[in-house]
């Protein structure tokens, strides 16, 4: 199965070096394909192998085994997964997952399988998220506060975007900047940009690189498209 891989397609949708060595030491299903899930529907998930997306479904005995564990299937996920006919694929494993961005569920309430408040998962395997805060009216610092709690339970690293620079005054930038520091964990990367400009891709590509896996967190309209 490993001679088949296309570890370079992979990598290019965010394989890192500990995916890759989960593979390099055999996996639970011969037959199937390591691909990337990244899209989940009611009744079925979308899984991308590096190439193109692919339609698929659980398999009844995966969905009852996460379930035991009070798990469930999530964006990001590695998964390993038996292509089948026009109707689509079926997940048959999926690989432990690494960085998990998680959120408290709404009703708060214990987890049966392990006594604590149940927290749902947004998205697995992150290396690195932005936080995406408009310069105009949507920089708070409760909110910066938020987005960080969330990063930082998942030991996953922060940057700090800063948009629509261009449409405020120098000074703005400037407190804002100086309100971002006092709640940032030190070395947290900061940028002010216009991020309609080709020299924001420019300032980010340290966080785009092959291998790497990146969120953007941040409200409506804060400029993450």
């Amino acid at each position: 199965m490993m001679d088949s891989i296309d570890f370079e397609a992979l990598q290019a949708i965010g394989l890192g070096d500990a995916v890759r060595r989960q593979l390099a030491h055999g996996v639970a299903d011969p037959q199937a394909r390591p691909m990337r899930l990244v899209e989940v529907q009611r009744a079925h998930f979308l899984l991308h192998d590096g190439h193109g997306t692919h339609r698929a479904r659980c398999a009844t005995a995966l969905r009852h085994d996460l379930q035991a564990q009070g798990e469930a299937l999530a964006v990001g996920d590695w998964v390993l997964a038996r292509l089948g006919d026009a109707a689509g694929c079926t997940i048959t494993c999926r690989l432990p997952p690494g960085r998990r961005i998680t959120r408290r569920t709404l009703d708060g309430r214990a987890n049966e399988h392990h006594g604590a408040a149940q927290r749902q998962v947004l998205v697995s395997n992150v290396d690195t998220a932005l936080l995406v805060m408009g310069l105009d009216h949507d920089f708070q610092l409760r909110r910066l506060e938020r987005y960080l709690a969330l990063v930082q339970l998942a030991d996953v690293q922060p940057v700090l975007v800063l948009s629509k620079a261009d449409t405020v005054p120098p000074e703005r930038v400037s407190r804002c900047l100086a309100d971002a520091a006092e709640v940032l964990p030190t070395r947290t990367p900061v940028l002010a940009l216009d991020v309609r400009q080709p020299a924001a891709a420019a300032a980010l590509v340290a966080w785009l690189q092959p291998g790497q896996t990146l969120v953007l967190l941040g409200s409506s309209g804060a400029g993450k498209s």
